[in-house]
Parts: C-alpha cells; sequence; structure tokens
C-alpha cells in the first residue's frame, strides 16, 4: 500500500467513492423516512416533542435560548437540568430548519451515517488499512443492531456518543502516537461533543475505556523503554485532552453536576447498589449476543428485565470475525486489548448477574450514580467491528497463503468449527432441550408462554440461518486457504452476509408511523386554550389517558403541572405527590365501591388547594371522541395572587397540613422561615401556652392575635391515625380574602413582567416553581423571595402598585459558559495555528521532541500498525 509521508494511505478517490457510498446506503434504508412525513415510533423521543418544541419557539421567535423548561412539571430550570440536546451542535443547526416532531429522526439517522463516516476514518487514517477494510468496518459499526436499535426507544443521545466513539478513539491512537496541543485538542473536540450530546453516563463510560486504551500504551511504553520524556509526553497530553474537553463541555457538564450535587434533582441522592444495577443485560439477551431471536424478539420478550425497546447484538459475522482474528494473531497485545474491553463490558452490563459489577460499584468513582450498566455494550459492538476488520485485513495481506503443518490445522480447525455450529444448531432445535437451558433466564408472568411462541416462530427458523450463514463463511475461508478462491471474494460476501443479517434485525426495532396518532391536529379545545394562554398564563393538569403519550400539553402552546423528567425538582415531585400525581388527583376524584377512581364534580367545585397553588386552569381529559374535553378549575388563583397572612413551618409538615386543610391557603402562605417584612405588621406576638391543647380540624381559626396551637390530623391517603404536635405561629393581617390585580406585559421563557396591584400589606404569592436562580425584581430592584407552600414562591409587599419582573436563570451556567467560550477559542486558536504551519511546509519532524510535541503534525498511526 502507498503511503504518504506521515505513515497514513493518501486520501484518494476510492475514500471519497466509499463515504459517498455510506451516505446513499443510510438514504436508501431509510427512504420511507426522508421522503414522507411519517415520524420514527420512539416513545422517549415523542415525549419530548414538547422540550423540542419549546427550544425552537425560544430560539426562532424569541431569539433566546430558554433557561426554565415551562411545558411541564410546572417548571423547571432547563440548562441546569439537562435540557436534552439543545445544547448539542448538531441539533442546533438543524433545530430551525427542521419541524420539531421530525428533528429527533433526522439527527439519529444522520448520526449512523456519521458513525459510519467515523470509522471508516479511523481505520484509514489511524490504523492505515485498505479501503475495502475500512468500508467492511465502517458497515459493521453503522448497521450494528445494538447501535442502530436505539431508533425504537429513541435514545438519541446514546447514538449521539457511540457516532462520536471512532472519532475519539482515532485521535486517542494519533495523540499516542505525537503527543501534541494539536492532536489533545482534537480528541477533546470528540470528548466535548458526547457530553454535549447530553448523555454524560455514556460518556462517562467512554472516559473509562479510553483510559484503559492510554494506561495499556504507557505500560508497553514502559516495557519497551520508550524514551522517559516521549512517555511523560503521552501521559500529559493525554490529561490535557481530557481537561479541555471537560472545558469545552462545562456549558453543561457544570450545570447538571451542581445541580444533582446540591440536591435540587431528584437524582440527588445516593440510591444504592440495587438501583445502579437496575436495567442489566441478563441472561436471555446474553445469549440474544449469539442468535438475536433467542430471547430479545421485541414482540417476544421473555427475560427478567420489565421490558425491552433495543438490542444488544452486535452481528452475526463480526462476532464470527472476532474469534477468527484472535486465532490468526493469538499474541497481539492490542488484539487481546480489544478483547479484552468487550469482555469487561459484557461482564458490566450484566449487573448483578456476576462479581464484577460489584467490584466498579465500590471502586469505580462515579458508578453509584448511574443506572443501566447494559449501556457499557457499546464498547462490546465497537471491539467486535474493529477485530473483524483486523481479520479482513489479515485475509487481504495474504495472511492465509499458507501451506504445511500450519494449513493443515487451521482447515481442521475450520471444519470443527462446521460440525460444531451444526451440533450447537441440531441440539437448540430440540424444543426441550432449548426449554430446559432457558428456564432459569425467564421472567416472572407469561414468560414461559411467549417463550414457546418466540421458540417456534422466531428462534428455530434464525437458528438455521445463522448456520447457513456461519458454514457458508467458514466454508469459504477453507476454499481460499486452499486456493480455491481469492480472499477477496470472501470479504465481498462477509459484507453481504452481514448487511443482510444485521438489517434483517433492525428492521424488527424500526417502526414509521402519521404523527397524528401521536398528537392532536387543530382540536378545537386546545386551540382555545393556547389562544387564552396568550393573554393570562395558566396551567393545564391533564387526566391520564388524555394524550396518546405523556409531556404532550407543550407541542400545544400550554403548561402542564404533570409529565416525567430525570431531573425534576425535589420539592416540586413532593408537592405533587410523587410520579402518580396523587395530591392532584385527591383533589378532584374519589374512589367507587368497586374500587375504581372517577372525576368528582362536587370536588372540583369545593376547595383544591394543590391545584389551586400550581396555577391550574383547566383539567383535561380525553373526550371519547378523539379530542381533548375540558373542565374548568373555578378556584385557580392564578399566576400571581395575594396572600394577607402567613404560617411558618417545618417543610416536613406542609404537605399533611394542606391535605388537612389546617390553614386557609388561600389567604396564608406557608413558609419554612421566618419572612422579613417591609412593612409594621398589625399584629403582635402573644406568650406561647405550653398546657393549651386546641385541635384544629379545617382552617385555623383565631381572634386577630397570634395563638398556639396543637395540632392533631389523620393522614388524608391511609386509614392510620398518625397523630402530629407542633407548635404553629399563626400572624394574620385580614381573613377577608382580597383581590390582586394583574397585568400581563410580557411573558417568554425567560423573562415574565406584570403590573400588579397589591390590595393591602402582605404577600405575592408567585405560582412558579422554587429555585434560588430565579430573580424576582419589583419596580427594577431584585428583592428577596421566600418557598412558600412546599413548593412555590411568596415575596412579602406593602400595599400599592408595582411592576413585577421575573427572570429565570441557571444558578451555574454564566461562570461555565464563559469557560466554555474560552476553550473554543483556545481550541480554534491551536487549530489555526497547526493549519497554517502546515500550510507554509514548516514540517515540524525535523524539529525537536519539544517543538513538535507542541502544535504537532496531523499525527497518526505508525506505518505498521500496532494491532
Amino acid at each position: 500500500m502507498t503511503m504518504t509521508k506521515t505513515g497514513k494511505p493518501p486520501f484518494k478517490h476510492w475514500d471519497i467513492a466509499c463515504i459517498s457510498t455510506l451516505f446513499v446506503l443510510t438514504i436508501i434504508l431509510f427512504s420511507s423516512f426522508f421522503f414522507s412525513d411519517d415520524i420514527f415510533v420512539a416513545s422517549d423521543r415523542i415525549s419530548n416533542i414538547d422540550m423540542a418544541q419549546y427550544t425552537t419557539d425560544g430560539l426562532v421567535n424569541h431569539g433566546q435560548m430558554p433557561t426554565w423548561f415551562s411545558t411541564r412539571l410546572a417548571g423547571m430550570p432547563s440548562i441546569d437540568a439537562m435540557f436534552s440536546d439543545a445544547l448539542y451542535p448538531v441539533s442546533l443547526v438543524m433545530r430551525p430548519f427542521v419541524p420539531a416532531h421530525r428533528l429527533y429522526g433526522f439527527t439519529m439517522v444522520f448520526h449512523i451515517f456519521l458513525a459510519g463516516m467515523f470509522f471508516f476514518l479511523m481505520l484509514r487514517r489511524s490504523f492505515a488499512v485498505s479501503h475495502v477494510v475500512a468500508f467492511a468496518g465502517a458497515l459493521f459499526f453503522m448497521l450494528n443492531p445494538q447501535f442502530v436499535t436505539h431508533l425504537n426507544p429513541g435514545h438519541d443521545g446514546k447514538m449521539f456518543v457511540i457516532a462520536w466513539l471512532p472519532f475519539v478513539v482515532w485521535r486517542l491512537r494519533s495523540l499516542l502516537y505525537l503527543p501534541s496541543l494539536r492532536n489533545a485538542t482534537l480528541m477533546a473536540t470528540g470528548v466535548a461533543m458526547m457530553i454535549l450530546s447530553p448523555h454524560v453516563q455514556m460518556a462517562y463510560f467512554v472516559l473509562m475505556g479510553l483510559f484503559l486504551y492510554w494506561a495499556t500504551d504507557i505500560v508497553k511504553a514502559i516495557v519497551d523503554k520508550v524514551e522517559k520524556k516521549q512517555i511523560i509526553y503521552k501521559a500529559a497530553f493525554f490529561w490535557v485532552a481530557v481537561f479541555i474537553g471537560l472545558g469545552l463541555s462545562s456549558i453543561i457538564l457544570y450545570p447538571s453536576y451542581m445541580f444533582i450535587s446540591n440536591a435540587f434533582s431528584v437524582r440527588g441522592v445516593d440510591r444504592g447498589f440495587e438501583f445502579a444495577a437496575s436495567w442489566p443485560l441478563n441472561w436471555a439477551e446474553f445469549f440474544s449476543l449469539w442468535i438475536h431471536e433467542f430471547g430479545n424478539a421485541l414482540q417476544y420478550y421473555w427475560g427478567k428485565n420489565w421490558f425491552k425497546l433495543n438490542t444488544e447484538y452486535a452481528g452475526a459475522v463480526p462476532l464470527l470475525l472476532t474469534f477468527l482474528a484472535i486465532a490468526s494473531k493469538p499474541k497481539s497485545l492490542w488484539r487481546i486489548f480489544w478483547a479484552g474491553i468487550a469482555i469487561m463490558a459484557v461482564l458490566f452490563s450484566l449487573g448483578a448477574n456476576t462479581p464484577f459489577f460489584a467490584l466498579t460499584y465500590y471502586t469505580i468513582p462515579g458508578i453509584n450514580r448511574f443506572r443501566a450498566p447494559s449501556m457499557m455494550m457499546f464498547w462490546f459492538t465497537f471491539s467486535t467491528a474493529l477485530m473483524a476488520a483486523f481479520f479482513i485485513k489479515d485475509l487481504l495481506a495474504k495472511r492465509f497463503d499458507i501451506d504445511g503443518e500450519q494449513k493443515r490445522k487451521w482447515v481442521t480447525g475450520l471444519f470443527a468449527v462446521i460440525g460444531g455450529v451444526t451440533l450447537l444448531s441440531i441440539l437448540f432445535s430440540i424444543e426441550s432441550i432449548a426449554t430446559s437451558f432457558a428456564a432459569p433466564m425467564m421472567g416472572d408472568g407469561d414468560a414461559s408462554r411467549i417463550f414457546k411462541l418466540n421458540y417456534e416462530q422466531n428462534f428455530v427458523p434464525n437458528l438455521w440461518l445463522w448456520w447457513l450463514f456461519s458454514v457458508v463463511i467458514v466454508g469459504l475461508l477453507i476454499a481460499v486457504i486452499n486456493g480455491k478462491i481469492k480472499a477477496i471474494s470472501l470479504v465481498y460476501a462477509l459484507i453481504l452476509i452481514s448487511t443482510i443479517d444485521m438489517v434483517k434485525v433492525n428492521n424488527q426495532f424500526i417502526k414509521l408511523d402519521s404523527p397524528w396518532k401521536y398528537f392532536y391536529r387543530n382540536d378545537p379545545t386546545l386551540d382555545e386554550l393556547k389562544n387564552e394562554f396568550a393573554k393570562v398564563p395558566f396551567r393545564v393538569f391533564s387526566l391520564p389517558r388524555t394524550f396518546p403519550m405523556q409531556n404532550q400539553e407543550g407541542v400545544y402552546g400550554l403548561e402542564g403541572v404533570g409529565g416525567f423528567h430525570d431531573n425534576e425538582l425535589v420539592f416540586y415531585r413532593e408537592f405533587r405527590g410523587d410520579q402518580s400525581d396523587i395530591h392532584y388527583l385527591a383533589d378532584i376524584a374519589e374512589i367507587r365501591y368497586d374500587g375504581q377512581m372517577r372525576l368528582s364534580v362536587s370536588r372540583l367545585q369545593g376547595n383544591t388547594p394543590f391545584l389551586d397553588l400550581a396555577n391550574v386552569g383547566y383539567i383535561l381529559m380525553n373526550n371519547g371522541a378523539g379530542g381533548i374535553g375540558k373542565m374548568k378549575n373555578p378556584t385557580n388563583l392564578g399566576r400571581l395572587s395575594y396572600a394577607s397572612d402567613y404560617t411558618v413551618m417545618p417543610e416536613e409538615l406542609i404537605i399533611d397540613a394542606l391535605r388537612s386543610r389546617r390553614y386557609d391557603y388561600r389567604t396564608t402562605v406557608a413558609l419554612v422561615e421566618e419572612p422579613e417584612l417591609p412593612f409594621t405588621p398589625r399584629w403582635r406576638e402573644q406568650p406561647v401556652d405550653a398546657d393549651k391543647d386546641q385541635h384544629v380540624n379545617d382552617d385555623i381559626v383565631t381572634d386577630g392575635e397570634t395563638d398556639e396551637v396543637e395540632l392533631s390530623a389523620d393522614a388524608a391517603d391511609d386509614d392510620v391515625d398518625n397523630q402530629m404536635d407542633m407548635q404553629i405561629a399563626v400572624a394574620t393581617i385580614d381573613n377577608t380574602p382580597k383581590e390582586l390585580k394583574v397585568e400581563w406585559k410580557k411573558y417568554t421563557s425567560n423573562k415574565r413582567i406584570a403590573a400588579v396591584t397589591m390590595p393591602d400589606d402582605g404577600f405575592l404569592r408567585i405560582s412558579e416553581v422554587y429555585y434560588p436562580g430565579w430573580r424576582i425584581k419589583i419596580n427594577g430592584e431584585p428583592v428577596k423571595y421566600y418557598r412558600s407552600d412546599m413548593a412555590w414562591m411568596a415575596v412579602p409587599l406593602k400595599a400599592g402598585d408595582y411592576e413585577v419582573t421575573m427572570e429565570p436563570r441557571s444558578l451555574y451556567l454564566h461562570g461555565a459558559a464563559y469557560a466554555t467560550l474560552f476553550f473554543t477559542l483556545f481550541v480554534i486558536a491551536v487549530l489555526a495555528v497547526g493549519f497554517v504551519v502546515r500550510r507554509r511546509g514548516k514540517a515540524l519532524k525535523s524539529k525537536s521532541l519539544k517543538s513538535k510535541s507542541f502544535f504537532g503534525d496531523r499525527g497518526s498511526a505508525p506505518v505498521t500498525p500496532p494491532f
């Protein structure tokens, strides 16, 4: 093969042709998506369309990245809580040009092509293989079902990380071959793109693998007695690359890390080993790495996870070629390394099914914060695709032009493989043997019946298809060894068989459908509510099964109080009654004699504290005719309201106090700290009478002065008497409800302005979820606000007219954005200088190692790649 002076194969027209073929193949495989208005049936992404729509509206209509995500869970910080792919550069570029309901499909499919292109370039530029080998490896990687089937659940962040993996490995190898600032910045760019995806867990797993590669390379350099200065450069520039990568992505990494660390998120608490080990690769799925249909058929899943929406199957051909690659060069350090990475990925992914995961859980920092260890399987598929490329490289390098004893051993061994494959297929074609083997792996419930259906309809046919593929490949390899056919013929057969096998599995998980099966189009109720919301903001509470998917209120320009987000604010989750919204439902529902829950109109007409405080203006429901029905909440307090009284109590008592009506929430705010009042209160505190025993069932009744009471109540959601003794100092201004006059002047994701008239001294209650990042201004001056009624905010004000400005801000974004800007400019400068130096022909190879290591040349693998 012709090489350039830097040790890389020349980038000629064949490389462009191969990359173009990968692109065309992607278009063909997903033509039904590209040439229609259909969407992928991807549960996670369909339920996040509100987020995509909200981001697009903020950028296009208001020219701002939303800092507060209002459409679900009554609002939460966007950047701090990790706002999906809002800051991912590829999505940012596409967002203004692609409708929100189609955007996730375009980004995921684009990254399938990107994965193939990066893998191809990695093999060509770093491993110095031929374009045929690189093209085959790229196909193995970009079409492997472990990667592509993430389309089904809509795990776009995982796909983004996997797509960038070959680029990062390529740049890591370049960095270790030629430690330089330029190569460090290129590797850092790939790491930053992974974190910005933003799937931090997957990016963390990538860094774990990169560290192992770096450590192995350092040990090898020490054993080979490489110059100490070079080893130091290898070590230093690797960590420089990691540091720069973290700096580039700090705009998303630092805010989200601090948001969780400071326990604002429900994920801020360590949930223990059982949580971290949840959603592992179980044994049924492990044996599906052999034949996908063994236990991971989408419609016939019988394993021990609750359900399975994707597969870890890496492809029959890459897996078989991995074993052959090791057999071809069993003493190759790097083949042993990549085989080890594949094995470790599987052991880790098995979670608590093996002791290996427990070892990592207790020794590697950060593992206890994650769950779903099966995510690690992308390293398995990367390793098998790479090893398969190694074997094809051996084929084309005439590794199997052998004779004598070596030829006899290979032919004998390959015939033994055919015999073993045939015996295995016969044995597992006997249902009793297969059932006995699978019995310990089956989940609960109907698993045994599902296994039987899957066995007959899916497993046995695909078992013999696997046998056919294996026998054909091994038989052709025997023919190559015997000189009957050329090696390139076997390579073409491998590409064809692998493509058929992978596409067959991928198609089981890829489904397109009309978006209007998942969204309402031209619903008059939703249009009416959207027009009303444009005048005065309010929220809606959607009963179960109102929308085809959760989190859809924002798709129609509304704000909801329900939904799901991994980083939900902990105060709000407690207010709404966990993810089941039990407190909202308890306000408006009653239990029938048959145990079923139904909506109660009479309850809705009375006091509904949780709905009222959350500014729920309407309850939405499916009208049974393919549309939306609504019911107005007549007692809604509004986004801004007036309260004359306040009470101070421990936060753990507020929810029970609201449920049992121990204070009048319409005129009183419950605070967790004594407020600083800007006015002179018209009351005075009385001495506490510790012997006084006063039981209050509904509202606290006072005589205008502060009374100390002992409350006794039954828990509202169970039949257990739960006696509580507490002392509440109630400060009373005026028990007669008074209304706040409000005129909204501006309402966007990042700024809300309203003119208000306080009818008397008291509290301006703000129905926005409490977060210290809010900046509340009264007549342009920032004021202190208090957490009220568990999850909301209140500001003490004197009677009068005010302009209220509410600006949600990230607690951590300001500094992080400057860090990202600094590192971005630094990377651009380094790459620009390196480009100029090369353009002027100032080859650094003639300079000292010190000068060579600062900017470096293009940096790639040696002429003889170590694999």
